[in-house]
């Protein structure tokens, strides 16, 4: 009876906090799976706060370990930006992290944490019965009365002007690439997101960006083994006639300061 009333209890603290927007919940990749992960910090500061029972460190630790043992949340590492490019060939403008299970059990506020739970929130179901009322809609599309019916064809033009504007800027940046690729290499893609798995406002964002060559896994080995020091020096060297190229560097993921 008692553990039937913990686990209600650590069922009612993850509901509160699972989409709770100080969690600062982030998309990540675990297993091969989309999942979200947070920092400890955040979920100590949610639970000492005045909105929830929680009043001390002490409380917000029991509380938080409630989650762990009810498996509702499991600690995991971040890959590094150096293992995750050598491991999966990761395009560095990438914001969704690989992460793995961790060896470590301990709570600290410095680890990370991924959702085993997953709420469905109540925008999610109203978007599937908006979606579904769509459906019907356009089934009974004959019943329609005129005027409806109309609207629907001029929208529909509007929906294939879309289409034909994303397939004519994506010939615009593979010309643009082209074109940049022979003056100053490495080339310059305009919107580099546009395909990659990031959100819709993201795809769009930056406006344009140097190309990143992506290392194959057996370049990558050769590299390490001192078989390819050669290539290796080669692809560093930087002319000092090509003033448009890039500077390569590297950039390592800082963990907010909040």
């Amino acid at each position: 009876m008692g553990s039937d009333n913990t686990r209600q209890e650590a069922l009612a603290l993850a509901k509160r906090l699972r989409h709770h927007s100080m969690l600062k919940n982030r998309p990540g990749i675990l297993d091969g799976k989309r999942v979200d992960f947070f920092k400890a910090k955040h979920a100590f500061r949610i639970l000492q706060s005045t909105t929830f029972d929680s009043a001390n460190t002490m409380d917000a630790s029991a509380a938080f370990s409630l989650l762990i043992r009810h498996k509702f949340i499991r600690r995991v590492d971040k890959l590094s930006s150096r293992a995750e490019r050598t491991e999966h060939g990761a395009n560095m403008r990438r914001r969704t992290r690989r992460l793995r299970i961790s060896a470590e059990h301990g709570v600290t506020d410095k680890a990370y944490y991924v959702w085993l739970y997953d709420q469905i929130p109540i925008t999610t179901v109203l978007l599937g019965i908006a979606a579904l009322l769509l459906v019907l809609a356009v089934i009974v599309y004959p019943l329609w009365p005129p005027r409806l019916r109309r609207v629907a064809h001029r929208l529909s033009w509007v929906a294939l002007g879309l289409v034909v504007s994303l397939l004519i800027l994506t010939v615009l940046r593979l010309f643009i690439f082209i074109i940049t690729l022979a003056i100053c290499p490495p080339g310059i893609w305009l919107f580099p997101n546009l395909y990659e798995d990031v959100g819709f406002i993201d795809s769009f964002r930056p406006l344009w960006g140097w190309h990143v060559k992506r290392k194959s896994k057996r370049k990558t080995a050769k590299n390490i083994d001192g078989k390819g020091s050669g290539n290796g020096s080669c692809a560093v060297s930087t002319s000092t006639s090509n003033e448009c190229r890039p500077n390569q560097v590297l950039i390592e993921d800082v963990d907010e300061k909040n």
